[in-house]
């Protein structure tokens, strides 16, 4: 199978459906000694038992195709190296970038276009992308010897993996698998000395020779470990009320961009509190059967919730209201302090109380000690001038006319799950 000929996500997508496990490792380039140690540590003490359980590995890396295939061929890897220029995989799923501007290579336009994905190792659960049973990502600074003093050893990851495949320990002993022995200064330069030696002179050559002082301390020291965070999807609410579907629709744009930022969107009503025969008269359109109504229970059990608000008068409708109107419990127990929230509203006009409707909503949150979640411009297609549309810096919005019957418009929407992926990856930094 010849993996280069479709796009890197493309491939890994591939790899996930026929496979009950993918192990993305996420290295800097061929240029990169460390790399390449820790690429072979994996093909020996990490591909075998891998694929025993039904799994495989995959390479992936911002440098071009020609790059990654001779890194793969001179490195002796089994396993397929992706090239993903675009970095489309690491934006994905949350691995650091480093700006091209930055890179080893940034005087060369044809490298790392779109800047350099930094090393990552990451275990996928069959087709369920957002179940993952391992995680480790780099943070980059300026002492940290390209990541040789806290990636995961192989062989330790391997057993960890196991453990969780075969069987359900209890929280008490996933917590102990969380901790692993990290590949550092020590067992890199045991195992791959000219390598090692390679790695010191090229950070030297950066810090003042400062590198020689720090690995010698780590080799010193003798074995360390690396407490491994693992990455658990963060579960979001899209909570939302719509009487003409407006809402609704925004409120599905937002769950795409949840679960594009590898989140898990949950998407429910608001009670109605007005009688079938009222809404027949108001020519409402039928509720979402596939959309449970929700409770304060939901509230309380999501990480993150984002209201959906249809505006009557520049303020939440009754129906939001009378919902967070039976909270009081959980304000007594302080079951929402800390929580991230967000809004998304829709307005007939361009007067209508977008803005309003957020502030005034806002309260709400303030009382249960809520997190505030505003997208601010963080996305700069809310500031396209080209067109009418809705949505202000405290959230995504959408204008439904005088007479409803205005559709959200494609800019809309991509505001709307521009803020689904935003308030997904604050959740998982505030977890």
């Amino acid at each position: 199978r010849q993996l280069t000929t479709m796009s890197a996500l493309a491939a890994f997508e591939t790899e996930q459906k026929r496979n009950n496990l993918v192990a993305l490792v996420f290295y800097r380039g061929y240029w990169c000694p460390f790399c390449q140690g820790y690429l072979k540590t994996i093909e020996k003490d990490f591909v075998e038992g891998f694929e025993a359980l039904g799994g495989k590995v995959l390479a992936v890396t911002s440098e071009s195709a020609e790059l990654a295939a001779k890194a793969k061929d001179e490195w002796k890897t089994s396993f397929g190296h992706l090239s993903d220029p675009k970095n489309t995989i690491a934006k994905k799923y949350g691995v650091f970038i480093t700006p091209k501007e930055k890179t080893p290579y940034k005087d060369h336009p044809s490298e790392y276009p779109t800047g350099m994905a930094q090393p990552a190792f990451i275990v996928f659960s069959g087709q369920d992308s957002s179940k993952q049973i391992f995680n480790w990502r780099i943070v980059p600074s300026k002492m940290n010897l390209g990541g040789a003093k806290d990636r995961p050893l192989p062989g330790d990851v391997l057993k960890l993996v196991e453990a969780r495949v075969s069987g359900k320990p209890s929280e008490a002993e996933d917590a102990k698998l969380n901790t692993v022995r990290a590949y550092d200064m020590a067992y890199f330069k045991d195992n791959f000395q000219p390598l090692h030696d390679a790695v010191l002179g090229y950070y030297d050559s950066i810090n003042d020779g400062e590198s020689k002082k720090i690995a010698e301390t780590d080799i010193k020291k003798g074995g360390s470990t690396v407490k491994i965070s693992l990455r658990k999807p963060a579960k979001v609410l899209v909570l939302y009320y719509s009487m003409y579907k407006h809402i609704e629709t925004m409120a599905l744009a937002v769950a795409k961009g949840i679960e594009s930022a590898g989140g898990h969107a949950k998407v429910m009503r608001v009670p109605e509190t007005l009688s079938t025969e009222v809404l027949k008269k108001m020519h409402a359109a039928p509720k979402n059967a596939n959309h449970p109504v929700a409770s304060p229970h939901d509230i309380a059990t999501a990480d993150a919730v984002i209201f959906g608000i249809p505006t009557r008068f520049g303020m939440a409708p009754a129906q939001v209201k009378a919902l967070l109107d039976r909270t009081g419990g959980l304000w007594m127990k302080g079951a929402l302090v800390g929580k991230p929230a967000s809004m998304f509203v829709s307005t007939a006009t361009q007067g209508g109380g977008q803005e309003t409707t957020h502030l005034t909503f806002i309260t709400q949150l303030v009382h249960h000690g809520m997190v505030y979640v505003p997208t601010g411009y963080a996305n700069p297609k809310l500031m396209d001038m080209s067109e009418v549309h809705g949505g202000s810096p405290y959230g995504a919005g959408c204008f439904a006319g005088p007479d409803g019957s205005r559709k959200p418009s494609e800019l809309e929407l991509q505001l709307a799950e521009f803020q689904g992926a935003h308030v997904t990856k604050i959740a998982e930094k505030l977890a």
